[in-house]
């Protein structure tokens, strides 16, 4: 509308009638004329605190520039930060404090990130792995750092770039747009997790996955990566890691700048097929979107590393699509731009409702400080909203009057068009903005600890559904909010699903928020809502994200169980286990297949590591003693552990060498050990049937479970854990084995002397260990009565399941009825059979103190006996690792690959990735 400005001016009252171009001004007519289809009646803004200056500065830096991102959270739970004065990056992660059980952010790692003398770090950027970070300094240097030896430490990445030209930058080199590449092929198979759906009692989520040969852009080189980032000057930048360890360069010039007033403010990427889709603002307030198009020139060369590698030197090639001139909010022009994204459209697997187009999205966010604290203050965010779409273009109909020629009929391409949106108002000065779930929902993040989370095609705010009970679609419809707080942050950052917040406030504090449940935990029968219900709904919430972070490149869950209560009902525990487990995996039932199956089940199949260390993360405290449930879990977890550092080190063509069996002897004695306590098990409920003649096997059993811990029993009566101790005894049998054979050679006295210990625990053990590595043998046997119960008791595959999921995830004494008749075989049939092969006396006095889970607090560092997760030997080094779920610690090692073939191998650099419960490892 036209500026009303003061009469008694005559240059003002020219320029009153002077039209300045609005924002709205599209190039279809239909945006200039006629009714207003979609008006949208804004809800009066309702005053909140009054915002702290440093607030105020916090949205003046965001003003001017689109990068500086002071604090982020990556993919696997850690935290980095800009100090204030920019000198360094400090990490950080979640963890329980112990005085209060309440979650809250560590201190500092030992080992930040120093600037260079004159230099002030301004932006952090995260990969969606989480394994590496762009750090940018206020003259547009560009560091990347990687992390793969625990959370808190990363190392510096090698870039090509001239050290006079990163020596001679200025202000105008400072970015204001960065955005990375997603890797092949981990990003491309993250899936869209569909809705929670309860049928017949039971909650499903569907997930859709993406064409795999669908047009794509990402590095040719799998694994590897590559970061663009906009410059001031309107120069595009591509860092790509090559063959070796480093990072190239490239870049171009999107345009070319004659004024200081077309310097860049913001810059945003998205992905869109195979190319990309860049929108820039300028100090104009211009607004320009370009496709850019990466040639990587790929070929086939040879290094000094190793032969065939794979060269490339990539090429940008920039095509400007469209502009807009003098963007502005409708509701208020005076106002600046904070933040500028642009969102790719839905993708076809997502199987979107409505027609999705790309969108560019430009929030400003206004906070004043009043000068008279009478004053009212005005803060408040307004988001524009642009859908890039296509304009057929035809011919004037003028055209078809002149005579006709013989030519072929003239085809217009199409045009390109931004078309405006209606502006949303929110109350609150939003600080971030993520898109969720393959950009189906967008969480805005507000300075006063709120997500205000919108729908992708209404762009109406999610809100609770109180009367679906049997649909999840997100946190805020199944009633997960976070309530705002006393007083404004001045940083925030969300986790990967926006369930959890980290915030900084004026005193530079880091604290933890996750969101809570609207109507609490407590149940409140008032006759009109069905509280049990939602707690129900809530529980298949929660269970429903935990799948969209595990198959979201094994994102970080321990802040989702921040959600729940610590003193959460044993069903409701019980209903999200069994949720978590029945959308991940169905390795928990291996009963009917084949051998060739079930070992691919449990080589191939880990996500059974994540439904197993959920149980460890529900342990109410770090005090607490873990239930059935969780000793069972550990026990697994354990045997997986050491059955893929077994099999994985003793299988290959070629035998290892006397320093990788060295390394593996402590978990050799930790399995053996296992099956002595199983054995055991199972011999001290036939000593209680011989004492008590006529007592069912059942009620001993049940005696046994009740009376025990951890409960072993479970171990040879579920299948895959019985499942996965016969093949951990098969490479048990061929790691002795080796263990003999490579004594002559051993490097030293040492590990030759180590060895032969290591041997001699074969020898005195109460059982041979054939009887169980055999197809044939003990657990061949029980394996084979627990089927043949089945189907005399006509147990379906889905009961089956049902059973099987019960004994893993929710061990009780009271075995199902669907047992009984496998107890009953095989404590008469079975058991009988191989008691001449034992020696009944050594297993009765066998002491299973050593495999019992203790609570958290005793476990890792507190424990009396420190030892190593991972090689179950006793700590060495003077620093270690702690697992930030289970609180189980390992020697920390950095190292070369020379350096790892000394100390036993490569698998323990790949278990090390993470704890045996799937935790990551903190390097405080």
């Amino acid at each position: 509308m036209p500026l009303i400005m003061d009469n008694t001016d005559i240059t003002d009252a020219v320029m009153a009638d002077i039209q300045i171009p609005s924002a709205s001004m599209m190039d279809s007519m239909d945006d200039l004329f006629g009714e207003p289809t979609n008006l949208v009646v804004q809800a009066p803004l309702l005053p909140g605190p009054p915002p702290p200056p440093e607030l105020v500065l916090r949205i003046a830096e965001m003003q001017r520039s689109g990068c500086c991102t002071k604090l982020a959270w990556c993919n696997n739970g850690c935290i980095a930060r800009i100090s204030p004065d920019g000198g360094q990056v400090t990490f950080h992660v979640t963890m329980e404090d112990a005085s209060t059980r309440a979650q809250r952010v560590s201190d500092a790692s030992s080992h930040p990130l120093i600037a260079q003398p004159g230099s002030k770090f301004v932006h952090l950027q995260f990969t969606s792995l989480g394994q590496e970070l762009a750090v940018v300094d206020s003259v547009g240097n560009v560091l990347v750092f990687t992390g793969t030896t625990g959370l808190g430490r990363t190392s510096i990445v090698p870039t090509d770039v001239d050290g006079e030209t990163a020596g001679s930058r200025s202000n105008l080199d400072g970015v204001v747009g960065a955005h990375w590449l997603p890797q092949w092929p981990m990003d491309f198979r993250i899936p869209y997790v569909g809705p929670a759906i309860k049928s017949d009692g039971t909650w499903s989520t569907k997930l859709h996955y993406r064409d795999q040969q669908a047009p794509r852009l990402h590095h040719p080189v799998d694994g590897k990566t590559a970061l663009l980032h906009v410059t001031r000057n309107a120069f595009l930048t591509l860092c790509y890691q090559h063959a070796a360890t480093g990072l190239g360069t490239t870049s171009t010039t999107l345009e070319t700048l004659s004024t200081l007033d077309e310097k860049l403010s913001h810059a945003a990427f998205c992905q869109h097929d195979d190319k990309l889709l860049l929108v820039t603002h300028d100090l104009r307030r211009h607004l320009r979107v370009y496709t850019v198009t990466i040639d990587w020139n790929g070929t086939q060369g040879k290094d000094q590393h190793r032969q065939g590698t794979f060269r490339i030197a990539p090429s940008l090639q920039i095509a400007h699509i469209v502009s807009l001139e003098y963007i502005a909010p409708q509701h208020s022009e005076g106002t600046l731009l904070t933040s500028l994204r642009i969102i790719p459209p839905l993708s076809a697997f997502t199987e979107p409702s409505f027609t999705s187009y790309a969108t560019v999205v430009a929030i400003y966010a206004q906070a004043t400080y009043p000068a008279d604290p009478t004053q009212q203050h005005e803060s408040f965010t307004t988001i524009c909203r642009w859908q890039l779409e296509e304009l057929a273009q035809a011919l004037h109909p003028s055209f078809a009057k002149l005579q006709k020629r013989v030519a072929p009929a003239v085809t217009l391409p199409n045009k390109k068009i931004l078309r405006q949106q209606p502006d949303l108002v929110i109350a609150k000065v939003v600080l971030t903005m993520q898109s969720l779930n393959h950009d189906t929902l967008i969480a805005f993040g507000a300075s006063d600890g709120t997500v205000e989370y919108r729908d992708r095609e209404t762009w109406n705010t999610a809100a609770p559904a109180y009367g679906d009970i049997t649909t999840v679609t997100s946190l805020p419809q199944a009633g997960f909010e976070f309530s705002p707080s006393l007083e404004h942050s001045v940083h925030i950052a969300c986790n990967t699903d926006c369930a959890y917040m980290i915030t900084g406030g004026v005193d530079q504090k880091l604290r933890c928020k996750p969101a809570a449940l609207r109507y609490g935990w407590q149940a409140i029968d008032d006759g009109i809502l069905h509280i049990s219900g939602m707690y129900e709904t809530a529980i298949a919430c929660v269970a429903r994200e935990h799948t969209l972070l595990t198959h979201h490149n094994n994102a970080s869950v321990l802040e989702l169980f921040a959600l729940l209560p610590t003193d959460l009902a044993s069903e409701y525990r019980r209903h999200l286990l069994f949720d978590i487990t029945r959308a991940l995996t169905r390795a928990h039932d291996l009963c009917s297949l084949d051998e060739k199956t079930k070992q691919r089940m449990l080589l191939g199949d880990n996500y059974i590591i994540r439904c197993l260390g959920a149980q460890l993360s529900l342990v109410p405290s770090s005090d607490a003693q873990p239930g059935l449930g969780g000793q069972l879990a550990w026990l697994v977890l354990n045997a997986k552990h050491a059955h893929f550092a077994l099999f994985s080190s003793c299988s290959g063509a070629s035998p290892p060498g006397p320093a990788t069996l060295h390394s593996l002897r402590g978990l050799a004695i930790w399995s053996l050990e296992l099956f002595t306590a199983s054995l055991a098990a199972l011999y001290t409920v036939h000593s209680a049937l011989a004492s008590k003649p006529g007592e069912a096997p059942a009620a001993a059993v049940q005696l046994h479970v009740a009376s025990s811990s951890p409960p072993l029993l479970h171990l040879l009566l579920c299948s895959y854990p019985r499942t996965l101790l016969r093949y951990l005894a098969l490479a048990l049998t061929r790691y002795f084995k080796l263990v003999a054979s490579s004594l002559p050679s051993s490097p030293s006295l040492l590990i030759k002397t180590e060895l032969l210990e290591t041997i001699s625990k074969i020898k005195t053990l109460p059982f041979r260990l054939e009887i169980l590595a055999a197809p044939n043998g003990l657990l061949g046997e029980v394996d084979r009565a627990v089927g043949e119960a089945y189907t005399a008791a006509a147990v379906g595959p889905r009961e089956r399941s049902e059973v099987e999921l019960a004994m893993l995830l929710s061990p009780a004494p009271d075995l199902p009825a669907a047992m009984t008749g496998a107890v009953e075989s095989i404590w008469t049939k079975v058991i009988p059979k191989y008691l001449g092969e034992m020696d009944l006396g050594a297993l009765y006095f066998l002491d299973t103190a050593g495999l019992t889970l203790q609570s958290r607090g005793m476990t890792g560092i507190g424990a009396k006996r420190k030892l190593d997760v991972l090689t179950k030997l006793p700590i060495t080094g003077k620093t270690v690792r702690t697992c930030r779920r289970c609180s189980s610690i390992m020697d920390d090692f950095v190292t070369t690959a020379e350096g790892l073939r000394e100390m036993g191998g490569f698998w323990k650099a790949i278990a090390s990735r993470m704890c045996v419960c799937g935790g990551s490892w903190w390097v405080g």
